[in-house]
């Protein structure tokens, strides 16, 4: 029920910044009205706006706060649990399994899916569903707004889409490896540690050092190979959204022009499409994909 609750919060904070860009091209009509309009009128028309902008912060900061501090608490719940289902079924193998098992750090594999299940079901689902809502609501402002602007828009989205699935492939198996090369390096210091008497009478310790710095020298190599991978989602990530700012810049123009659409409708459409753009790339699906 916790949970449920925390996303249905979610989904209204994420409705709340579309639905300032109504309010704003609001704004934006009354302020370039060309009728005559007195100054008094003027300022209780800004004052009526500018009421529902404070108001749509305030609903935005109480529900972020309570979806972020209730998936806190049951991330927390399921991770204990976890972490308690796992270590019991660790302990009712025999000594038959440990003899023929990989070498593997059992507390450093408890540690590592406890902590990516907690971060993908607190703070990264939170957002996920946050950006997912913003996303949909800012679709139906933009079609009920200009259905010929949002139509030409959408495209930045599915190159967006496309960016992501190629690149988040490679991501997660570079973080697959750096995972197990993580874990065999906390094998050989939970080997080294236990026998560490052995180790110093042996005079083993600048061996084993070296063998561990082989490991962490693994996991360097396996970062700098995916930097150009990391580089080129930044590269298309703005490189889509600014060409998509320019395209909603000159179409938006030459709709105003042409007098299909208004000028306070066409600067609403800009503003959601930078929401839909900038809340596509939040949800951090790579997480989920590892």
């Amino acid at each position: 029920m916790l949970q449920i609750f925390a996303l249905a919060a979610a989904i209204g904070a994420g409705t709340t910044r579309p639905l300032m860009t109504i309010f704003f091209g609001s704004l934006v009509n009354d302020f370039s009205n060309r009728n005559a309009i007195q100054p008094s009128e003027l300022k209780s028309l800004v004052n009526h706006n500018v009421r529902y902008f404070v108001y749509l912060f305030a609903a935005q900061f109480l529900l972020t706060y309570i979806f972020s501090s209730t998936l806190s608490i049951v991330t927390a719940r399921i991770s204990r649990n976890l972490r308690l289902s796992y270590l019991r079924a660790i302990v009712r193998h025999d000594q038959s399994y440990w003899d023929t098992a990989a070498r593997r750090s059992t507390a450093n594999d408890i540690s590592n899916e406890a902590t990516q299940i907690k971060t993908g079901l607190s703070e990264t689902l939170g957002i996920a569903v946050q950006a997912c809502s913003t996303v949909t609501t800012a679709f139906m402002i933009a079609f009920t707004q200009s259905w010929r602007l949002t139509l030409v828009m959408s495209t930045a989205i599915v190159t967006l889409f496309s960016r992501f699935y190629l690149i988040s492939r490679a991501e997660t198996r570079t973080e697959g490896r750096i995972s197990l090369i993580y874990s065999d390096a906390a094998a050989l210091l939970e080997e080294v540690f236990s026998s560490i008497q052995t180790v110093m009478v042996m005079g083993a310790e600048i061996k084993l050092s070296k063998r561990y710095g082989s490991y962490l020298d693994k996991v360097k190599i396996s970062r700098l190979k995916n930097s150009p991978v990391s580089g080129v989602k930044f590269v298309l990530s703005y490189f889509v959204l600014l060409s998509a700012y320019a395209l909603a810049f000159w179409y938006g123009v030459k709709l105003v022009v042409s007098d299909k659409v208004r000028h306070s409708r066409n600067l609403v459409m800009y503003v959601n499409l930078k929401r839909k753009v900038i809340s596509w790339g939040q949800p951090f699906f790579n997480c989920y994909a590892q």
